[in-house]
């Protein structure tokens, strides 16, 4: 590498760069500790939301390790992927409404912890498909589904992860939703009037 840059090939890693919260350390320095979310290796967004709004369909928005507190409106298709995992990344929606609503597209959420929605964690029924992976859904209240309502037409898978401690006050505490793969994921302790899992 000349002149201290660690990656010749990649124009966009140099020392000074800023850091993306991609899993990539641009500034060459690994003491550097990345903050805030990105949009496609653009930085700066000190919200997940502020980033939803310049994401073009087919974006992948990185989210550092902090808690957010509010509520996402997702209507296309887009990956929001958090590197730091679940136990460091929060969303909280802090009972103001679903944490998270998918109008549309396919949407992967990953290593989040989703919790303080209020009517739902999670709400795409109205999605072509919905990939949780290693997401912590909990501490969630609705109606149906509290933790995860899933695509009435599509699908919904959940690898890894949890969906815990989710209130629902007729069907469904943890999940509900019609074709739905699960693989590595505890389901313990949501509560409902019919269907607690």
């Amino acid at each position: 590498a000349a002149g201290g840059d660690c990656d010749d090939g990649d124009p966009a890693v140099h020392p000074g760069a800023t850091e993306v919260c991609d899993g990539v350390d641009r500034d060459c320095d690994p003491t550097t500790t990345p903050a805030g979310v990105a949009v496609d290796g653009q930085s700066g967004f000190a919200s997940i939301g502020a980033a939803l709004e310049v994401a073009g369909d087919g974006a992948t928005v990185f989210v550092c390790a902090g808690t957010y507190r509010e509520r996402l409106d997702i209507s296309s298709s887009i990956s929001i992927l958090a590197p730091a995992g679940a136990a460091a990344t929060v969303l909280d929606a802090e009972g103001g409404g679903p944490a998270v609503t998918v109008r549309g597209g396919s949407v992967r959420l990953e290593g989040l912890t989703i919790t303080g929605g209020l009517g739902g964690g999670v709400v795409a029924a109205d999605a072509a498909a919905l990939d949780l992976i290693d997401c912590e859904i909990r501490g969630n209240e609705g109606t149906s589904g509290a933790g995860v309502t899933g695509p009435v037409a599509g699908t919904l898978r959940v690898e890894g992860g949890s969906i815990a401690d989710n209130v629902a006050a007729e069907f469904g505490g943890g999940i509900y939703g019609r074709s739905i793969s699960l693989d590595r994921v505890v389901i313990a302790g949501n509560r409902a009037l019919d269907g607690g899992g």
